[in-house]
């Protein structure tokens, strides 16, 4: 996943620092001094002779693809079989915080399987709950309704946030002193707790106004019908507003960051 929005702020972040790192994709990207490339289809399985007997693994989680065999489940299972004969390999995993919703697609439903029954007691689960940048996509699209001077519509029911910026969680991602002794699932949060009306309103001077969570699941049909991978994007970020736990509620282990 390093074409994303964590994988490129991430590549920054290990250049700056000039620390090694290898690139598995299916399109190489204009490399920095510190990176390599290897193909590698997240379909097929993996085979390499390129690592060392210590490999830190970092799967980025996502998917522009729309069936129901996710590709990130068949991936990481291909991922795993390869590390797991390498001596010392430790596997990341970043997802998304996701609840039970049966309304969610295939992109939750897998990561939840993903990280329930694939991961050895030593390999971490991170799931942030809400990166924000002032670069990227979903940046530009606030920027742009900022401009219009336009109250932007938000589902009704939608949990408080966490925001995390995104060169602080790339930060805590590259530090090893904060990653050595934890293991298994955690939720990454930002200190400061957060309604996402608020957080429109601090960041990007924006009203909003609440409409029926009915009305995003049609809009989030109609978006899924756009073979546009920027479509998918926002469709996506939906879905993970709708879908995020309750902060106050959740079991899950929780890190403040920030």
């Amino acid at each position: 996943g390093f074409s994303g929005q964590i994988g490129t702020e991430l590549r920054k972040v290990f250049f700056k620092k000039n620390i090694g790192i290898t690139l598995l994709g299916r399109k190489e990207p204009l490399l920095n001094q510190n990176e390599r490339f290897i193909f590698f289809d997240l379909n097929k399985k993996f085979n390499s002779h390129f690592f060392s007997k210590e490999v830190i693994v970092i799967h980025l989680a996502h998917d522009f693809k729309k069936n129901k065999s996710n590709v990130n489940f068949s991936g990481t299972e291909n991922l795993l079989s390869f590390f797991s004969n390498q001596s010392s390999t430790r596997f990341i995993f970043i997802s998304t915080p996701h609840g039970d919703n049966p309304k969610m697609d295939s992109l939750y439903q897998s990561e939840k399987k993903v990280t329930e029954n694939l991961f050895s007691t030593n390999d971490l689960i991170l799931m942030p709950s809400f990166i924000y940048s002032k670069k990227g996509k979903t940046n530009s699209l606030l920027k742009y309704i900022e401009k219009l001077r336009i109250p932007i519509l938000i589902p009704k029911q939608v949990n408080d946030i966490a925001p995390i910026k995104l060169s602080t969680f790339c930060e805590f991602l590259t530090k090893e002193e904060n990653l050595l002794d934890l293991k298994g699932r955690y939720l990454i949060l930002g200190k400061r707790d957060l309604s996402f009306p608020l957080f429109l309103k601090d960041f990007y001077n924006l009203n909003s106004l609440k409409a029926p969570n009915f009305f995003f699941l049609v809009l989030i049909k109609v978006l899924s019908l756009i073979p546009n991978h920027h479509v998918f994007y926002i469709e996506e970020r939906i879905k993970g507003l709708m879908n995020l736990p309750d902060l106050k509620k959740t079991k899950e282990k929780k890190i403040l960051i920030g």
